[in-house]
């Protein structure tokens, strides 16, 4: 058994796409909080930035996915 399965880790429910989302688009906009007020005080955000780049473009491939998802119908 793996710490992990001992941890209990392998219980938690993987997160849905739309979750996902959710919790990548509360980032991007805390991360663009935090970065223009970083910027105001005259402080060097190129490292932050670059994170925020590649946090909205796992945004964009996770909103693509859910795009790409077949429509489910309920009659």
């Amino acid at each position: 058994m793996s710490a992990l399965e001992s941890a209990g880790i392998d219980q938690i429910p993987a997160l849905s796409l739309e979750d996902r989302r959710d919790t990548l688009a509360h980032r991007l906009n805390a991360g663009f909080d935090t970065i223009e007020r970083a910027n105001q005080q005259g402080n060097d955000t190129a490292h932050w930035e670059a994170a925020w780049i590649r946090l909205l473009a796992e945004y964009e491939e996770i909103c693509d996915q859910i795009a790409r998802r077949p429509l489910s119908r309920t009659y």
